[in-house]
């Protein structure tokens, strides 16, 4: 049996993983898999340690979801990092705004921001009501979570639905 065929089902699966679980707001998806490897690791570990004759083949499997899941945890780790990055920027540009004018812009265009770009990419919203403004934008590992910067306290806020 050739290597290709013998991890044809694992390559197979850690992609498809890798997949639907590397884009921004879907790594939640790794929770559904959580109760599987609760079992699937410690099988994996015994046959490793028992059954000489299947240890390279579980081993080299056990080897791939670990770096698959590292892979797919470190790109959540980015995206994370980076919309926390653009967000904490966004702060710093309508808190230097407000310190020069007195007040809030309307919009993310006053502080020559481009709200679009970052709408679409991380989910980032301003707006300001009565000089009280409000900015949040979506958790990048799940879809039904935001983060929120409370101006008053100056610190970000996570809002679980």
């Amino acid at each position: 049996m050739n290597a290709i065929s013998e991890y044809k089902s694992t390559i197979i699966l850690c992609g498809l993983t890798a997949f639907v679980a590397s884009p921004i707001h879907a790594g939640f998806v790794l929770l559904f898999l959580v109760p599987i490897f609760i079992f699937w690791i410690p099988y994996s570990l015994f046959v490793i340690w028992r059954q000489t004759d299947r240890r390279r083949t579980q081993a080299v499997r056990l080897i791939m979801w670990v770096l698959v899941l590292t892979l797919i945890s470190g790109v959540h780790w980015y995206y994370a990092y980076a919309a926390r990055n653009d967000a904490q920027f966004v702060v710093r540009q309508l808190l230097l705004y407000k310190e020069q004018r007195g007040m809030f812009p309307s919009n993310l265009d006053e502080v020559g921001i481009d709200a679009l770009a970052l709408r679409k990419r991380w989910m980032l919203h301003y707006s300001r009501d009565q000089n009280q403004p409000a900015l949040f934008y979506a958790t990048t590992f799940t879809a039904f979570e935001t983060y929120s910067y409370d101006f008053k306290t100056k610190a970000w806020h996570d809002n679980s639905d």
